[in-house]
């Protein structure tokens, strides 16, 4: 693009806007044949790096340059000169990073650019880490990891072995994901950019990590009768959006994304006053196992779906808020901050996922003839027959199961004996 030089109607030079291969807007200015003579040192044509990829500051940089030319000050210009980078960026990688949808769906796929991005700004220090070059992930690169480690688990209480453990988990966890965006599977989407060698990053080893026991813990019939107690008398009425995902997670046990992605049309009446809850993927809706299910709704729960998710349009969310992240924020961080406060320190951190799994103990502890057992439970969850029977086979429950007479087989709520059931 041609831009003037403040204050001259005819000095004009251009601007060559950032690349994959040049990150920076470049300076391009052919000098004056009488300027050339009267100074032998000046080259035909001044093409620097401005330093910036911000439009006003590159405009301004580049005017000083080309007055220091005219003002015959050459070698200042020279001494400014910024070197051109030596590798594309990481904004270039995570744009360039197309895995095969058949291995890493859409959700997998802006869970791993996040990690590989939040990795780079907490190595760096850096908060726009899509402006370091992917040399940050080159030589050197295991030591920086090895400092940010410790820093995180530094920050978890050293006496509290859960919290260290939970660090831990989350370090692997997110160092995997980032592992991910440079797979030797996707380096063929990378074929038109400059990148360092990724073999230190790639062998990075995980994080020891104390074994612990797989089996979900139910919580007590105190806990239990609290929370439930809390959930109809006060968050119903104080925080209406955050009692909607508790109900959508406790009762029909859905996760956080797949409460926050609800729409009214996903709700189907029968003629006999039942119904069923349709999961099905969507080209802006996909489930963690990437496979759609349905969940039986009896007439009681149709009743209280009436009265719980009031005047909605098909098209409308259940979490009726206007954007995803105010629809995020109430399944992620405000319910999680609701429920916490009932529930004992644990390893998981994830409250308001412990709904889910609590509502599937309780199916996997009831008789099959009731209509429970882990096939239930795993219909319920989504999960497959051994995933649940690792989390939940065996599991014994201290609160007495009371059955709904109108609910489904697969969707009831226990209570201890001192606690009046709320249906």
């Amino acid at each position: 693009m041609p831009v003037h030089v403040p204050g001259s109607r005819s000095r004009k030079f251009y601007l060559t806007p950032p690349s994959p291969a040049r990150p920076h807007y470049y300076i391009r200015f052919d000098v004056p044949r009488a300027l050339r003579d009267a100074n032998p040192a000046l080259p035909a044509t001044v093409f620097q790096s401005t330093g910036t990829d911000i439009l006003s500051a590159a405009k301004e940089i580049a005017a000083t340059k080309i007055l220091d030319v005219f003002g015959g000050r050459w070698d200042t210009v020279q001494k400014q000169q910024v070197a051109r980078p030596q590798f594309c960026t990481l904004g270039d990688i995570v744009d360039a990073y197309e895995p095969d949808p058949q291995e890493v769906d859409a959700p997998q796929k802006t869970r791993n650019k996040s990690a590989f991005l939040l990795v780079a700004r907490e190595m760096m220090g850096k908060t726009d880490a899509r402006k370091l070059s992917a040399d940050v992930y080159g030589d050197g690169v295991a030591a920086r990891i090895r400092a940010w480690q410790i820093e995180r688990v530094g920050r978890a209480d050293a006496a509290n072995k859960i919290a260290v453990n939970s660090a831990r988990r989350t370090i692997n966890s997110t160092l995997a994901m980032a592992k991910s965006v440079l797979s030797p599977k996707v380096m063929h989407c990378y074929a038109g950019l400059k990148l360092p060698d990724f073999a230190a990053f790639r062998a990075i080893p995980r994080l020891s990590v104390r074994a612990s026991d797989q089996k979900y813990v139910p919580w007590s019939a105190e806990v239990h009768a609290a929370i439930m107690r809390d959930a109809e008398t006060r968050l119903r009425t104080e925080q209406p959006m955050v009692y909607r995902a508790f109900w959508l997670m406790y009762r029909l046990g859905l996760r956080n994304i797949e409460a926050a992605s609800a729409r009214r049309s996903w709700i189907r009446r029968f003629p006999d006053g039942s119904g069923e809850f349709d999961l099905t993927i969507t080209a802006d809706f996909d489930t963690k196992t990437g496979k759609s299910r349905s969940i039986k709704l009896t007439k009681a729960m149709m009743l209280q779906m009436a009265a719980i998710f009031t005047d909605l349009e098909p098209r409308d969310f259940l979490i009726n808020l206007k954007t995803p992240t105010e629809r995020a924020r109430v399944c992620y961080r405000d319910i999680n901050k609701w429920i916490r406060q009932f529930l004992p320190a644990t390893e998981r951190q994830k409250g308001a996922y412990e709904l889910r799994k609590e509502a599937a103990s309780i199916i996997a502890d009831r008789p099959e003839s009731e209509g429970g057992g882990i096939q239930a439970a795993a219909d319920f969850l989504g999960d497959t027959i051994a995933v649940t029977e690792k989390h939940y086979r065996g599991v014994k429950r201290s609160t007495v199961a009371v059955t709904d007479a109108e609910a489904a087989p697969r969707v009831v709520i226990a209570f201890s004996t001192a606690t009046a059931a709320v249906a």
